[in-house]
């Protein structure tokens, strides 16, 4: 797969990438496909300022395999488009019970009363590298850590709330609505 990755990054004229490799099976034969985009990180005063969320009318729907990262976007790019038409950065994604899940592009944590919460998987949540990373390091620091199937309520009395994935790492929230 490097030399797949190399090919499709050097054809494309890209120094620095972000690569998504799918990797599946029809009948006995495998297959592989590379995506490689442009890696545009946050500036820091994008970081500085913090995303703007809104809470979508997209709801995640729960399945034995929402947990898992697939190729099942449609729900994701439904929340995302909501939030660029009303003027936010990201989208916030509940499930059908009402419980927070996460962002369209993102998992969510947020801090009250010195405890840091982030959904749980049974919610439908991705359960990302970073999430995990925040977690154990949290954890790790002595952090009180509550993964919980929560409602909106719970997020919006928030003392700070802040977005996390692979290609961003932790991005604070300015704003829900």
């Amino acid at each position: 797969w490097r030399t797949l990755i190399h090919e499709t990054m050097k054809a494309n004229h890209l120094r620095q990438a972000r690569i998504r490799l799918t990797v599946w099976k029809d009948g006995s034969r495998r297959h592989d496909s590379v995506i490689c985009r442009p890696l545009v990180l946050p500036s820091a005063e994008q970081y500085r300022r913090g995303r703007r969320v809104i809470v979508s009318s997209v709801r995640r729907p729960l399945s034995r395999l929402s947990h898992v990262k697939s190729t099942d976007y449609g729900v994701f790019l439904k929340a995302q488009e909501e939030a660029k038409h009303r003027g936010a950065d990201e989208a916030l994604m509940l499930n059908v019970k009402g419980h927070v899940v996460e962002a369209a592009r993102s998992n969510i944590f947020w801090i009250r009363n010195n405890t840091l919460f982030t959904p749980a998987v049974s919610t439908g949540c991705l359960n990302g590298i970073t999430r995990r990373i925040i977690v154990t390091l949290a954890r790790e620091r002595g952090w009180k850590v509550s993964i919980v199937e929560a409602p909106l309520n719970d997020l919006l009395r928030a003392d700070s709330v802040f977005l996390t994935n692979s290609i961003v790492g932790v991005m604070p929230v300015r704003s829900i609505k």
